[in-house]
């Protein structure tokens, strides 16, 4: 497990599928922005928004990687 790329439910020993999209979700973050996201601040699970790093990034995939995101698992996209 690799902080800043595993979900909150992963840290907690319950992952699930919608875990997967999370650490999918967290790497084509960092592909994207060069952003480490184990230096996320407040904490972990806030990612900054990709187009304020790369504002050449569409709006729409932007929305689908940070549903990808969500902390809160039923917010995250069913399956990719």
């Amino acid at each position: 497990m690799t902080i800043g790329y595993a979900p909150p439910e992963q840290l907690h020993g319950m992952p699930e599928p919608r875990s997967d999209i999370y650490a999918l979700g967290a790497t084509i973050h960092r592909v994207l922005t060069h952003h480490d996201a184990a230096n996320n601040k407040p904490s972990i699970f806030s990612f900054p928004p990709i187009r304020t790093l790369r504002p050449d990034i569409s709006v729409a995939f932007e929305q689908v990687i940070m549903r990808a995101l969500s902390p809160t698992i039923e917010q995250r996209w069913i399956n990719a």
